[in-house]
């Protein structure tokens, strides 16, 4: 069964592949969804047991990020009258930018960027095979 991406619908369904890291059974719903989705997306042998606390303080820190952005994004611009409001406002913005702080580390760690994913043996190559006029990681572009 696929994914069923509707706001609100209650939890969210998946056949999840047997050579994929299973999310932790106590994972809510949101961070579960943010687990599959990258385990998912990349190729089994990206992920072992030894990468699961990282990858799950990667998704802890995504879903929170998400959940302060729906707060902030639904904050009424009437609030901002208020000195109570615009402290309410600052205080959600510098958690968010914490969790995002919080994030920025973990896809290095795990390997997950584009750029990571490359040798240096390779980028050399790709680099000569260009004419240097591209970044190794530019690769898609023409």
């Amino acid at each position: 069964m696929a994914k069923i991406a509707t706001p609100n619908a209650g939890p969210t369904v998946y056949q999840l592949r047997p050579d994929r890291l299973p999310p932790p059974p106590d994972l809510p719903a949101s961070q579960r969804d943010v687990w599959v989705s990258i385990t998912h997306a990349l190729p089994a042998v990206r992920f072992d047991g030894a990468h699961a606390p990282l990858l799950l303080a990667f998704v802890r820190h995504a879903a929170t990020a998400d959940a302060l952005s729906r707060l902030i994004a639904a904050f009424d611009p009437e609030l901002l009258k208020r000195e109570d409001g615009l402290r309410r406002l600052d205080t959600l913005t510098a958690m968010r930018a914490q969790e995002t702080k919080g994030m920025l580390g973990a896809p290095n760690a795990l390997s997950l960027t584009q750029l990571r994913s490359l040798r240096a043996n390779k980028a050399f190559i790709l680099a000569h095979k260009t004419g240097g006029t591209r970044k190794p990681w530019d690769r898609s572009r023409p």
